[in-house]
């Protein structure tokens, strides 16, 4: 990326975790989102500040080698993003949230299908991954997340979050928001068929 998609990216960054706050699916220090700006680093939000109030200038750039540079400390999952874009090249964003609905469904065992609703399925893909609790920032849940997103573009991962790989930003963002939609139909559909 030029100077200027990156300062692109950084904007973007800023205002993924504005969306995602305001939609409910992350708290005001919580969740992460990365964009990949080289082969060898990307950019990603810091650690303990408002996410709702971010600017573009607060984005740390991390490299590979698990070196940073910017004015704050990055996201505890810093590593986390350097695996996922280490085992897909063809990740370029990496959103993860603490969506609510979407834990429930995935604590309670239930089965999410993204073919069963169109809208779902353009967003998510053919499957929605599980990952066993694992301690936050640790490398052994990097390797976990970096392996898993392979094979699914969106992740639960127990007890803990979201997480949503894709192209750019906006696509992750938009399968977090279909998952969490459809982990409300699921946890409807439960309800419903109990009260019946």
């Amino acid at each position: 990326m030029n100077a200027e998609e990156i300062a692109e990216a950084r904007r973007q960054l800023a205002e993924a975790m504005k969306l995602l706050y305001n939609r409910g699916l992350i708290n005001i220090r919580g969740g992460n989102a990365s964009i990949k700006i080289s082969e060898t680093s990307f950019l990603i939000t810091p650690s303990g500040l408002p996410k709702h109030d971010l600017k573009p200038d607060d984005m740390v750039v991390v490299y590979f080698d698990g070196k940073w540079t910017g004015k704050h400390r990055p996201s505890i999952e810093y590593r986390m993003h350097a695996e996922i874009y280490k085992n897909n090249p063809e990740v370029k964003a990496v959103v993860h949230a603490h969506s609510p609905l979407t834990l429930i469904v995935g604590e309670q065992g239930f089965d999410i299908e993204p073919y069963e609703y169109v809208e779902a399925y353009y967003a998510i893909g053919d499957c929605v991954g599980r990952i066993e609790r694992l301690p936050p920032g640790s490398v052994e849940l990097a390797k976990r997340v970096g392996e898993e997103a392979k094979k699914c573009r969106v992740l639960i991962l127990l007890g803990h979050g979201v997480i949503a790989v894709a192209k750019n930003i906006y696509e992750a963002i938009d399968a977090l928001e279909a998952l969490e939609d459809l982990a409300k139909i699921v946890l409807y559909r439960k309800i419903y068929s109990v009260s019946k």
